[in-house]
């Protein structure tokens, strides 16, 4: 979950019950309700065009990646497409 993260192919880690959300569903769906309601608030608060432009981009995101690291005053990672593929 925390590459997913990193990468920004999900918008949050939604923390399970204790023991895990085998061990308490109530309490997972608890964590799921309120963050579900906070990203439909974020998301209902803005214009409809930054909206769907958010979402394109995002999506956009889902196929890139990156090769290596930049070194010191060098130049950035290689940036690909599974689109160019």
């Amino acid at each position: 979950a925390p590459d997913l993260l990193k990468m920004g192919l999900v918008d949050e880690i939604v923390p399970e019950g204790e023991g895990g959300a085998h061990q308490r569903p109530e309490e997972t769906a608890a964590h799921l309700q309120t963050a579900i309601l906070r990203h439909l608030a974020d998301v209902e608060a803005m214009p409809a065009d930054a909206r769907r432009e958010a979402r394109y981009m995002k999506f956009r995101r889902m196929g890139l990646f990156e090769e290596g690291t930049p070194a010191a005053g060098g130049t950035p990672p290689a940036q690909s497409s599974i689109e160019s593929a």
